[in-house]
């Protein structure tokens, strides 16, 4: 007998040539944002030729399904990413097959990230320098020296290292940033570039501030930080949770040719204020984020582990 809440008869024809019914199964969950709560609607859920688009509530369910179907499983989305399923041959209805967002697509902006770099989770330190969001292109490369690398807490920097995005930032206002660091000294940025008259660095422990420039002058709020996840857009500067009161100076007219250095600032002059402590993920977008935005991609950045597979 088959089993009676997966039975379908398919084209009128019986499995391997036989008279009866054939057996079909379905595939259901819930599509999520990065933060594994937001639901996510009118996301396409798909194995093979066999689909379905998440409703309002995020829910989808796959039908019609035959017995022994295998393979990769994807939800797509404009602006966001999954991580693939891979679905074994089929014996029996699946539930609970649900999808949570890479944390640097939250919001739907993986449209406006320009280099996604994950630290904590890679494989190894080579991988880690991998532009999530274009594998080749603004690639990590070092400027004097490699930071350690262990996959449980990503780059750890002596004050000696940096490492070059190749990302030029046109207008400070119009580029956000995101930052997750641990075991931070005194002293020390943790990405940014300076033309000489414009500015875009974060300093999470300076004169006990953070130190936030997006513009001509920094933001100073206190207390300074030795870990946890900054950010800076759109003006304003975000810690953990909440966004600093406060606005940034803005960035004068004009454009620049300082790429943005990780774990130290870079100007004309090379690598400045190198940092010492760990670094575990940086994004970089080319527009100002919502404070809704900045404070999920930082949440979701934050619960990351060393299992989390980059992707």
């Amino acid at each position: 007998m088959f089993p009676l809440a997966s039975r379908r008869q398919i084209g009128g024809l019986g499995q391997a040539g036989g008279g009866g019914d054939a057996v079909a199964y379905s595939i259901s969950g819930i599509v999520y944002d990065a933060d594994g709560t937001t639901t996510i609607a009118g996301a396409t859920v798909a194995l093979g030729a066999f689909s379905a688009v998440s409703a309002a509530n995020g829910t989808y369910t796959i039908s019609d399904i035959p017995a022994d179907t295998s393979g990769s499983m994807t939800s797509t989305k404009s602006g966001y990413k999954w991580a693939e399923k891979i679905i074994a041959a089929m014996t029996g209805n699946l539930t609970a097959q649900n999808y949570i967002g890479a944390w640097y697509t939250f919001g739907g902006n993986m449209a406006h990230a320009v280099g996604v770099y994950q630290a904590i989770g890679a494989a190894d330190l080579a991988s880690s320098y991998i532009n999530l969001i274009s594998p080749g292109t603004y690639n990590i490369t070092q400027v004097v020296a490699d930071p350690a690398f262990v996959q449980a807490t990503g780059w750890d920097f002596d004050g000696s290292q940096a490492l070059d995005t190749h990302i030029v930032p046109i207008i400070a206002q119009d580029t956000s940033i995101i930052v997750r660091f641990s075991n931070g000294g005194a002293s020390g940025a943790l990405i940014g570039s300076n033309t000489g008259s414009n500015y875009i660095i974060i300093q999470p422990n300076t004169s006990s501030l953070v130190r936030y420039w997006n513009g001509q002058a920094p933001l100073g709020v206190a207390p300074a930080l030795t870990s946890g996840v900054v950010g800076i857009g759109g003006g304003k500067g975000y810690r953990n949770t909440i966004q600093d009161s406060g606005d940034i100076p803005v960035w004068l007219a004009g454009s620049s040719t300082i790429s943005l250095y990780t774990g130290a600032y870079h100007d004309a002059g090379g690598a400045q204020q190198k940092y010492t402590g760990k670094i575990q993920g940086v994004a970089i977008y080319d527009v100002a984020l919502s404070s809704t935005d900045m404070l999920g991609i930082m949440a979701a950045l934050a619960a990351l582990t060393g299992s989390s597979v980059p992707y």
